[in-house]
């Protein structure tokens, strides 16, 4: 009987200084039976030129560019990998994190997946940092599915996109990233899938490693922060209103996003968070987000902008996201 394929999909924007390590991760696998899909969001560095390198090197390689007529975004090329795909078994990989080289034999090794493909199994990613692999540990662990889904609520991410192993036929039916959101993508459908009762199963195998950009304020850049508050309250708004989930009729939605909510001021609009953070906190202490005092809320954003520690952007999203609900 053949190995099932296994289907490998990369979005990538910009980085052909790291795709190499990356691609060379996936060369490297034991499991052969595999096919690496790289679908390029419009680069303007030297990535295309790499690609064809590795396409020489290896059939198993193949590179797209996003559709002109599609937006750009990582959930685009991802789902665009995906129609290009022909594996039983897929693996999301970011364009600058790498794979063990028994990756993709532990996963497909595991009888249990073969049995279980309505559900998904978590793996763990270790984190790489300045070029090295660490004992570091991405995911977070938690006591049952309920703690998962707050913590994802939160945006406090117990895993990231890599540490899943999906059958194809329940990405099919459950899956597929909404190429709305230009930030917390892969936070997005990973609430979805529990929400909507996929079960999962939690494999204690570091078989994956997220790299740790050497300049992390670059995520944090003024030119990214309107992004990162647009898919924040976008987050909140789709699961305050999520319909046809038994699981959160279990849960404190309003705490969970209270905690989101707080985020977006202290990370994205507050300039100097560290001084103030804790005393908008505790101002907030009594109120539940989404179902609060609105005039009260506002005239805490006020005071914050008179002061200078607002990103106008940020301020004004917020600001009309309050008024709005």
């Amino acid at each position: 009987m053949p190995e099932n394929l296994i289907t490998i999909i990369i979005p990538t924007y910009n980085r052909a200084h790291l795709i190499g390590e990356t691609l060379d991760s996936v060369l490297a696998q034991t499991y052969q039976n595999w096919e690496c899909i790289v679908v390029d969001d419009g680069s303007t560095d030297n990535t295309e030129k790499i690609m064809i390198n590795y396409m020489d090197k290896d059939s198993r390689f193949h590179y797209y560019h996003r559709p002109k007529d599609k937006v750009k975004g990582a959930n685009v090329c991802r789902n665009y990998g995906f129609a290009k795909s022909k594996g039983d078994f897929l693996i999301f990989l970011d364009s600058d994190d790498l794979l063990e080289s028994t990756c993709l034999e532990n996963r497909f090794n595991n009888e249990n997946i073969k049995k279980n493909q309505d559900s998904v199994f978590i793996y763990l990613m270790g984190l790489f940092r300045y070029g090295s692999k660490t004992d570091q540990i991405f995911n977070k662990k938690f006591n049952n599915e309920k703690e998962y889904i707050e913590n994802f609520l939160k945006v406090n991410p117990p895993w990231t996109i890599t540490s899943i192993f999906w059958p194809r036929s329940l990405f099919l039916n459950k899956g597929f990233f909404d190429e709305t959101y230009s930030r917390l993508q892969d936070v997005e459908i990973h609430t979805r899938l529990l929400l909507e009762g996929v079960k999962i199963n939690l494999v204690e195998d570091v078989d994956c490693w997220y790299r740790i950009l050497d300049n992390p304020k670059e995520y944090l850049s003024e030119e990214k922060r309107p992004m990162l508050i647009e898919s924040h309250i976008q987050y909140i708004e789709k699961f305050y209103n999520y319909e046809d989930s038994e699981l959160l009729n279990k849960i404190e939605i309003n705490t969970c996003l209270k905690f989101t909510f707080l985020k977006v001021l202290k990370k994205y609009v507050l300039k100097k968070n560290v001084i103030y953070f804790k005393e908008i906190n505790n101002l907030n202490n009594s109120l539940k987000i989404l179902n609060f005092k609105k005039m009260k809320i506002i005239e805490i954003l006020n005071f914050y902008h008179k002061l200078g520690f607002f990103n106008r952007y940020g301020y004004n999203k917020i600001r009309n996201f309050v008024f709005n609900k």
